[in-house]
């Protein structure tokens, strides 16, 4: 893990999702979504990440997960699948480290992913 240039500033990772993370994600969206997506749904979009028509990450903190976030690959587009922070991390500066990575990633990986 990176190390804070301030020991008071938390260090957001950015990993590709995996289905290990999915037992820290389901709290969060069932908290985050009114009809949140189920275990199910989660596993087969992992299985789509593997033929390469989604991309998934987790934010974590330490070993906190503290957000995640998709896209939906098209032949001419990509679309954000869900995009998710832990309800106690929005108003702190994880939850806005959450958003900006995420921002950046998602232009690199399509422009990467589509030429």
């Amino acid at each position: 893990m990176r190390k804070p240039n301030d020991l008071n500033t938390p260090v957001l990772d950015i990993l590709p999702m995996r289905r290990k993370h999915l037992k820290a994600i389901m709290p969060i969206e069932e908290v985050v979504y009114p009809r949140p997506w189920t275990l199910g749904v989660f596993h087969a979009e992992i299985e789509l990440v593997r033929r390469e028509q989604r991309f998934y990450i987790v934010g974590q903190i330490g070993e906190e997960l503290v957000g995640y976030g998709g896209l939906l690959f098209t032949p001419d587009d990509a679309h954000v699948t869900n995009i998710a922070v832990h309800p106690e991390w929005p108003h702190s500066t994880a939850g806005s480290q959450t958003h900006a990575p995420y921002a950046r990633w998602r232009h690199r990986v399509y422009f990467a992913h589509h030429g």
